[in-house]
């Protein structure tokens, strides 16, 4: 179990220092997509930074099991206020479900999406 951990350390490393020295936001991956997720009634909408590794945990997890939602960079200052103003505070990561209920801790929005 301990590996399969590190393992995803690593590769979180890895996803950060590619976006911050590539910059994401010059060339998008494809799970980038400006879709919205909506299952069993409800919109989610992820709100990162891609420097963040906890940000590249939750992404990375996204990619893997093939999640198509809104994700929204909060280097974008714009879309920093908005996500203030849902819940109150600038974490990263933060699942926005509804366009209102917040939702924080990487390893709380993964066991989320993987009940989704």
């Amino acid at each position: 179990m301990k590996s399969k951990s590190g393992f995803f350390y690593v590769l979180s490393v890895f996803f950060l220092l590619f976006t911050c020295f590539v910059g994401i936001s010059a060339t998008k991956p494809k799970f980038f997509k400006k879709t919205t997720l909506k299952q069993k009634n409800k919109t989610l909408q992820l709100y990162v930074n891609p420097c963040c590794p906890y940000c590249s945990k939750v992404l990375l997890f996204i990619k893997k099991n093939h999640i198509s939602l809104e994700i929204k960079d909060v280097r974008n200052p714009l879309v920093k206020k908005e996500l203030i103003e849902i819940g109150k505070k600038s974490q990263v990561p933060c699942l926005v479900i509804n366009y209102k209920q917040a939702l924080y801790e990487s390893d709380d929005i993964i066991e989320y999406l993987k009940k989704s």
